[in-house]
């Protein structure tokens, strides 16, 4: 915990990168949506002079917080979504929770302020041979049909088991 950054800390740290040129944050590192801290802090990064208030998530408690952090400024979301299959998302996250990142992401696409700004929702993909580059498709799909954007992301073969050889 003492090396995790205080909510002072992060205020700090982002008035000096305004005053820098900064125009753009992203909360990530873990799981942001953990953070007991995380909407006083969402809050107050949205006061600032800021072109783009970000996070990367895994979205699994996306469902308790997608209404608070649309209202306290949040409109830009990177989810980690590696299947849409639940006994393929469960091996890949260790845990059955792709029912409650879908329905966080449906909550996050459905939100409009007054002025009719929508949620800027990215889907981030790991494609791993053997395990889900058969829902490629299905992938493009999904996005396509919501106007989400997504970056399929080759997988990073680090040892022996990592499932990934050349052709």
């Amino acid at each position: 915990k003492s090396e995790i950054l205080t909510p002072d800390e992060i205020l700090r740290l982002t008035r000096l990168f305004i005053a820098g040129g900064v125009n753009q944050v992203r909360l990530t590192g873990g799981e942001p949506l953990l953070r007991p801290d995380l909407l006083p802090l969402v809050e107050a990064l949205g006061q600032l002079p800021l072109k783009k208030l970000a996070m990367t998530t895994n979205a699994t408690l996306l469902p308790r917080f997608a209404n608070d952090l649309f209202e306290r400024g949040l409109r830009s979301f990177n989810v980690s979504l590696d299947s849409l299959i639940p006994e393929r998302f469960a091996q890949a996250v260790r845990r059955d929770a792709l029912e409650q990142v879908l329905n966080g992401l449906q909550q996050l696409h459905d939100l409009q302020d007054v002025s009719g700004q929508r949620c800027e929702i990215k889907i981030n993909n790991v494609i791993i041979k053997d395990f889900n580059e058969d829902e490629v498709l299905d992938f493009a799909a999904l996005a396509r049909d919501r106007g989400w954007s997504i970056r399929f992301i080759e997988f990073m073969p680090l040892g022996k088991d990592d499932h990934w050889s050349h052709r």
